[in-house]
Order: structure tokens, then sequence, then C-alpha cells
């Protein structure tokens, strides 16, 4: 009979955390049984993967105080896990909400593996206290890791190398990519990719982006998550596709946030990227990730509030072909493994343990 291995995660109308949990789980060798528990509204994406799912509304969505929101996770969890009784437990949050305590004391007996990436705001130290709840602490590699000088910097943890869904080899090839993208083979395409993390500042950005690029000989690709609608009107290069980076071999620019998942699928695959890191009370130090690799020359990095000329100036330097043949020169892929196979042959020997 299988195992079942619990995975908690936290995010919002982020796809992060839930993202890394997904690439270690889609490689478990067999005899395992994924569930998942988590807060982000992507939570029909793991059921279109295959997986058991529950969502928990975050405090904030759910409007509700913290105390008696962690008292029903708390209790939610515990109820889940004594049917489930998982093997081992698996979280991927930065937020080590009070719910989360009450099941990992209850459940100290097994494996509890807290993977918790760097690259931290000092404002998050104090949840490093709840490290002695797990067995295990996994930091997923980082590639700005010398510029990182946040909490957990110092703190003992399992490093793997960076934590990647889809690796650049299983991308589709780009002739397929660029038919499936509606793409034709005169022009350049930008992909843009912006999620939810600027708030409400999303809409006014993504007007300014596209405006900037109608004026340039380009082809545009506006992608959207399933979980991020477009709107009531639009536009004709609206595309929702997830997970997209298995087409971003037919980009021939890309302009995202620099979030863990995001910086690390474009430098690692090669994608030529104007990284626009975004800043807020919980979130990782996408700034530092964006200065590493602009300091580099292996992207480009600009302000959100950045105007039209600056972006179009960009745009044309990540299309220009020296600027690609740099990155693919530099191999930042040469030698690199996909973490998520550690994670997933680690867990396999804490279960048999």
């Amino acid at each position: 009979m299988a195992r079942t291995l619990l995975f908690l995660s936290s995010n919002g109308v982020g796809l992060g955390h839930l993202t890394r949990q997904l690439a270690v789980a889609t490689r478990l060798t067999a005899g395992f049984r994924p569930v998942f528990h988590t807060m982000a509204t992507a939570a029909q994406l793991v059921r279109a993967a295959g997986f058991p799912v529950l969502f928990h509304q975050h405090h904030l969505a759910a409007n509700l105080p913290p105390g008696p929101w962690n008292d029903m996770l708390g209790q939610e969890l515990l109820a889940l896990a004594d049917r489930l009784d998982p093997a081992a437990i698996i979280v991927d949050s930065t937020a080590i909400f009070g719910g989360y305590v009450t099941l990992l004391q209850h459940w100290a007996h097994r494996p509890r593996l807290w993977l918790r990436r760097p690259m931290w705001q000092e404002g998050n130290r104090h949840f490093l206290d709840h490290a002695g709840l797990f067995s295990d602490v996994i930091e997923p590699g980082e590639l700005a890791a010398e510029l990182d000088q946040g909490p957990t910097t110092g703190h003992p943890a399992l490093k793997v190398p960076p934590v990647l869904h889809i690796s650049p080899h299983q991308r589709q090839p780009r002739t397929i990519a660029r038919r499936l993208l509606s793409a034709d083979d005169d022009r350049p395409l930008v992909a843009l990719q912006l999620g939810h993390v600027f708030g409400s500042r999303t809409a006014d950005l993504r007007h300014r982006l596209l405006a900037a690029l109608e004026r340039m000989t380009v082809q545009v690709v506006d992608i959207h998550s399933p979980l991020e609608p477009p709107g009531p009107d639009p536009g004709p290069c609206t595309q929702i596709l997830y997970p997209s980076y298995a087409l971003s071999t037919g980009f021939d620019a890309l302009i995202t946030p620099s979030g863990y998942n995001s910086f690390h699928e474009s430098l690692l695959g090669a994608v030529p990227t104007l990284f626009l890191p975004q800043a807020g009370p919980g979130m990782d130090r996408q700034d530092l990730r964006a200065l590493w690799a602009a300091s580099r020359g292996l992207a480009l990095t600009l302000e959100a509030d950045a105007g039209e000329a600056g972006i179009a100036d960009a745009v044309q330097q990540l299309l220009a072909p020296d600027f690609s043949q740099a990155l693919a020169a530099a191999g930042l892929a040469e030698g690199w493994t996909n973490g998520a196979f550690d994670i997933a042959r680690l867990l396999a020997q804490r279960v048999q343990e």
C-alpha cells in the first residue's frame, strides 16, 4: 500500500511554495501518495496534476483574527492527519503558523521536513524559532546566495541545488513552443508574466509594459495563470498558461518579477529576462536576485514604476543577439542537478528509517 505524504504550503494568490512542492511530489518514486493542504488559490492546479488537495483560506483573505483562525487550522490539520496517517509531513512556507505548530507537535514521531528557501527579510526572523519542530530543514539552492544577508544565513539547513518544477531539458522544442504560443517566425516574441505580486499596481504596470511593447516591432504574449483572470476585455495577446516555463524556449525575451521560481527558471533556462523585483512585508529579497543577475550581465532589471522609454530600451538590449549568446555561454545549467530529486530521495530515506 502506498505511504501517504502530507504536503503543507502557504501562499495566497501566488504559486511559489506550491510549485516547489509539486516539483518534489512529481519526482517521488512509486509507493508514495502525496496529499496537499494549501492556502494557495492554486489548489485546482494541484488537482489537475493528479494529486488530492484541500484548500484552507488564509486568515487575511478570510478576514478572520489570527488566533481563532490558527485554532481552526490546527484542528483541521489534526483531523486530516488522523484520517491519512501520513508517513511524513512536508512544509513549504516562510511563516510557521500556529496551526502548523499544533500539527507538528502532535506528530513529532514522524519525519517533518521544512522546505525553507533563503533570501528572507529581517522581519521574518522569528519564524526560525520553530526550526526545532522539524526533523529536517532543507534549503533550496539560490544562485544569488552570496548577496543574501538575511536571517537564514548561517542557520543550520541541508542545502540542495536550486529546485525547479520543470527542468530546462523538459521544455518543448522552440518550433513547437512558438506554434503553441501562436507566434510567427518573422518577429521576436516578448513574454510578459506579472502574476499577482504587484497587487493593486498590477493593472497599471501591465498597461505601461504593453504600451511600450506596442511601439516596438515585436510580438507579445501576456501570460496569465488559470488563477489570474485576464479581465472582462482581454487583449489579443493574452494567453492562460501553467506552467508557462514549458514553452519558454519560444520566448526571445521575458518580463517577470524575480521570485524564486521565475528567477531560477529564467537563468538556468537561458531566457533573456527583464526582472521587475517586488518588495513587500514578508516577501523574499527579489531585489537582491535581480541585482546579482544584472551585475553579471545575465539579466536586466528595472523598478516597477519605470517609464515606457526605459522599458523599451531594456527590451531592445535583451533582444540583441550578443545578450542571448552571452547568457547561453555563461552555462549556468552546466553541472546543475534539480534539487527536487535530492529532496525526494531524502524524504524516501526518512520514511524508511
